[in-house]
């Protein structure tokens, strides 16, 4: 096992928990934070993400942090929320040279989608979400160029695997499936 702490900011949620189990395989010392403890078997924080001093001594520590957090899917807590969630976890991130992996959404890119789709399509959203996730990657991506810290932004137009029970992905695709439409 290695001495480096991974973090999963968002353990218990779909993401955070899929990105447990795939550092799990590599037998990395984790860290679980989450609002409500339920993972077990592995150090876990309960932090507030919107408060700076709780974000902090979640990071403290920490090699690498994974920001998986899922907010509530309304508009105004994502317009509100998101980018006091990522400045703190900036500012706990440089303070304590963690490098910073967040785990986004494509809300951000203007539709439609081409295929193949890419990382250069522009980003126009449309929608008040899409805008608050552009300006929440914003954040993240200024800090980057500014050397403030080390990061990377992965993006996936849905989540799924074995805990996206949540996923519009999954109802749409099993009903077709079902229905013999697949």
């Amino acid at each position: 096992m290695t001495d480096q702490i991974h973090t999963v900011l968002g353990a218990s949620g779909a993401i955070g928990r899929a990105v447990i189990k795939e550092l799990q395989t590599k037998d990395y010392q984790i860290r679980a934070v989450e609002r409500n403890p339920r993972i077990k078997k592995l150090e876990c924080i309960v932090a507030d993400l919107l408060i700076a001093d709780d974000t902090i001594q979640a990071i403290n520590g920490s090699a690498y942090v994974y920001l998986c957090v899922g907010l509530p899917y309304e508009t105004k807590i994502w317009q509100r929320d998101w980018p006091l969630v990522m400045q703190n976890v900036i500012n706990a991130c440089e303070k304590t040279n963690a490098i910073l992996i967040f785990l986004d959404n494509v809300y951000m890119y203007e539709r439609p989608f081409p295929v193949p789709f890419s990382e250069n399509q522009p980003q126009n959203p449309s929608t008040a979400k899409g805008k608050a996730r552009k300006q929440t990657a914003d954040i993240l991506l200024t800090a980057i160029a500014n050397k403030r810290i080390q990061g990377v932004i992965g993006r996936s137009a849905d989540f799924y695997g074995e805990y996206a029970k949540n996923s519009m992905f999954y109802p749409s695709f099993l009903e077709n499936l079902l229905k013999g439409k697949s």
